[in-house]
């Protein structure tokens, strides 16, 4: 099995089949796809630009599709090296398809079927053996571009080499996180997430619990974003849930909580009311109207969601690590610890009981669980958070029982289901009854300290510095405050102070101790959103104009001073990248940015201009992306004010090279975690004979000529209406600076300071506005934007 797979076919246009072919586009890989007829392929292809989220990284990647029916493009299937079923969940259907493609396909070609209910052996034996040694399951979790969990089976069937490859190629190319799972119903994620929903279902009702508290006291310990349990169920789709669980409970008769899998009336209701979820707008929570409301359990309405205020809650978030938040929240004694505890002692039981039923190993079932559902934490990593032998004594004293393999685990002097010694990380082999080692990938370098061989060189609030090895070093951004608030969340990574003086101490460290470069990464689910703006409203409230003028600076100097570093600086945004976040991240010599890349310069929906660099930053990226074609100084300044000023956030990293915050010489990474590997491979390749970036020569602005285009056309949509007076301001302010204040002109170039010193300006003076005050009390209130 020697030939790459440079192209695809997917059977079926259906929602799940388009958004895997979508995938397929997105990473480069040309695909057919076929359906029962022409009209009903081209539909499908015609129906991703409404799906939401959107499947494609940008609406051009649906070139890379072409419709194709099984009357007439049966052949074309020679073309492909990957096939891919998507069609209805009947066996007898899919072993037909199966068999009319078989003559059509070239040797060593892979075929998958993407269900998760039906059984890989029980098809295979109804297959030729030549069909059946490429013959694999490849489950794409729900949405498959945004969710990272793509689940393997294989059988005995298979060519030895046959998982291995195309698990490389799914992680390198499609950038998802593979699980090896077992032939089984449901899988791995599946069954262990719908045994949690209907737990969490069944405890809350029972104890008495909102819907919103359960869903926040589950988030506390898992680090899932969003909505919690509930919100996850809703996302999966409320029927989905109902038709896995009865698909469950029939095909696992030997499953000891068959029971949990029986469809609650409440569930069966609100199917019969058709709230499914997300797709209807109405699940566990309502979101059709612009505030969310929630379910009550005894009404069966919905009513607005409640703040939460628990007690042993409250007292967990102020744990310093996630450890002992968790273990401050399952142990604490009041209704928060006991729904903590009553939940999660059964899951981690269930879960456990799930190896190697469903999955030879613990890391398996924490991947799938952390991948399927966001969790930071899986099963087997909560567990040790708890402490196993603590935790079992307690699940004993109140009659439930721990599978063997894990008090075997504990008689044997294994007190946890992971270890890490001498930066190596283990765990638990369930087999073998020893700690095995995880199996290491040079392209995935954590930072966590825990898994390293080195402690970080130096650690600040919300940053570190790290030695990733071959000369390069890592600033890593890691908010330290646990909740903001309901609009800031810390998960957020909200940028801190003291990363000021990190980066100050990195710029002094790689020179003086022979370092090749820096790397600029961050820890979480996010980048990061920026400076916090609850201090920034905190000092226009208290109206500490040079306090905010003299922060404005710090953060301009610092991107100046890596801009021109001795050194090359690489970093790796990912998810949102959003103000200061996206302005330090510019500031570097080349980005390696995730796919997943929703980066934006948002101060104008706040009332605020840039505030850190980023006119600046955006400004030369559109100067440099026109250069060839020499357009003049209007056009750059006009792409550039249209971005910030209608606060323009890309939907990929794709549309943020369309949008001028990424550059044709930066580059894109499928797979998150391989990131920072390939940021310091950038490092290495452009230390090779770096020669430091010389400040370019000053910028030709339009100066006044351009500004009262721009301010015309403000003056205009004020009056239609469109926007409002204060936007207007905020707009001319903009313009000011793009135009190079009231020193450019045609024969007038301005320096790169010059702008900078006029975005200063101009942002400060935007912060003694009442409009701007009002717009960030209102979002940190809120999460909403104000027109005002």
């Amino acid at each position: 099995m020697g030939r790459a797979i440079e192209k695809a076919a997917v059977l079926g246009a259906g929602l799940r089949g388009i958004q895997i072919a979508a995938q397929f586009a997105n990473a480069g890989v040309p695909t057919l796809l076929f359906d029962v007829s022409q009209p009903a392929a081209e539909k499908g292809i015609a129906a991703l630009a409404r799906v939401r989220p959107a499947p494609l990284f940008q609406p051009e990647n649906a070139s890379l599709l072409v419709p194709c029916n099984y009357r007439d493009h049966l052949n074309r299937l020679d073309e492909a090296d990957w096939v891919l079923e998507a069609i209805v969940e009947r066996a007898d259907a899919k072993v037909k398809l199966f068999t009319a493609i078989l003559p059509h396909l070239k040797p060593e070609t892979i075929v998958s079927s993407s269900g998760a209910g039906l059984s890989l052996s029980e098809m295979s034996r109804r297959l030729p053996p030549e069909f059946t040694e490429y013959f694999l399951i490849t489950h794409f979790f729900h949405s498959p571009r945004y969710n990272r969990l793509l689940e393997m089976v294989g059988s005995a069937y298979n060519r030895p080499e046959l998982l291995r490859k195309t698990a490389v190629f799914c992680e390198n190319t499609l950038g998802k996180g593979v699980v090896l799972a077992k032939d089984t119903p449901g899988l791995l994620a599946y069954r262990i997430g719908v045994f949690a929903i209907l737990l969490a279902l069944a405890l809350a009702r029972r104890m008495n619990l909102p819907l919103e508290a359960a869903d926040r006291l589950v988030a506390a310990v898992t680090g899932c974003p969003g909505d919690g349990i509930f919100g996850v169920a809703d996302m999966l789709g409320l029927d989905v849930v109902a038709r896995l669980a009865l698909a469950i409970r029939e095909k696992c008769p030997g499953d000891e909580a068959r029971e949990m899998f029986r469809v609650p009336a409440l569930l069966k209701t609100m199917l019969q009311r058709k709230c499914t979820g997300k797709k209807s707008g109405r699940g566990f929570y309502d979101r059709e109207g612009e505030i969310p409301r929630c379910l009550h359990w005894q009404s069966l309405e919905y009513r607005p969601c409640q703040a939460v205020s628990l007690p042993g809650l409250e007292n967990a978030e102020q744990q310093p690590s996630r450890e002992e938040r968790i273990r401050a929240l399952a142990f604490s004694a009041d209704s928060a610890g006991k729904f903590v505890w009553e939940f999660f002692s059964r899951l981690l039981i269930y879960a456990a009981n799930r190896v190697p039923e469903t999955a030879d190993d613990v890391a398996a079932v924490d991947n799938a669980v952390k991948w399927g559902f966001e969790w930071e934490a899986g099963p087997f990593e909560i567990w040790d958070a708890l402490g196993p032998e603590k935790s079992i004594a307690r699940m004993r004293a109140e009659g439930k029982k721990a599978p063997l393999w894990v008090q075997a685990m504990i008689h044997a002097g294994q007190g946890t289901f992971y270890a890490f010694e001498k930066g190596t990380a283990g765990y638990f082999d369930v087999h073998s009854g020893k700690v095995r080692s995880l199996p290491e990938d040079s392209r995935v370098i954590p930072l966590l300290s825990e898994k390293r061989k080195s402690a970080a060189m130096r650690e600040v609030p919300g940053a570190s510095l790290w030695d990733l090895g071959q000369g390069v070093l890592c600033a890593e951004i890691l908010s330290n405050r646990q909740w903001v608030s309901m609009a800031s969340p810390a998960e957020l990574n909200w940028l801190e102070p003291p990363l000021l003086d990190l980066l100050e101490e990195a710029l002094e460290i790689i020179p003086a101790g022979g370092y090749k470069g820096l790397v600029i990464a961050a820890r979480g689910p996010h980048f990061s959103a920026g400076t916090g703006l609850a201090a920034l409203l905190t000092l226009c409230e208290t109206r500490q104009w040079g306090k905010i003028e003299w922060m404005c600076r710090k953060w301009q100097d610092a991107g100046q001073r890596l801009r021109y570093a001795p050194f090359p600086v690489v970093s790796a945004p990912f998810h949102r990248a959003l103000n200061a976040g996206l302005e330090l991240a510019l500031a570097a010599d080349r980005v390696i940015a995730a796919a997943e890349f929703y980066g934006g310069l948002t101060w104008a929906e706040a009332g605020l201009i840039p505030l850190c660099g980023g006119v600046l930053r955006l400004l030369r990226n559109h100067f440099e992306a026109m250069e060839a074609a020499q357009p003049g100084p209007f056009p750059p300044v006009q792409k550039t004010f249209e971005t910030l000023f209608t606060s323009r956030v890309s939907n990929s990293a794709a549309e943020a090279l369309a949008l001028g915050y990424l550059k044709t010489q930066d580059r894109i990474v499928m797979n998150r975690d391989h990131l920072i590997y390939h940021a310091r491979q950038e490092v290495l390749e452009l230390a090779e004979n770096y020669r430091p970036p010389q400040p370019p020569g000053n910028l030709v602005l339009p100066g006044e000529g351009g500004r009262l285009v721009l301010e015309t056309r403000l003056d205009n949509l004020v009056k239609a209406g469109k926007i409002s007076p204060y936007d207007g301001l905020v707009g001319k302010k903009l313009a000011y600076v793009l135009t190079g204040g009231n020193q450019a002109g045609p024969l007038a170039a301005v320096s790169e300071q010059t702008i900078l010193d006029l975005e200063r300006e101009m942002a400060v003076s935007l912060c003694r506005e009442a409009p701007a005050r009002e717009r960030l009390a209102h979002f940190l209130k809120t999460g909403r934007r104000l027109r005002n």
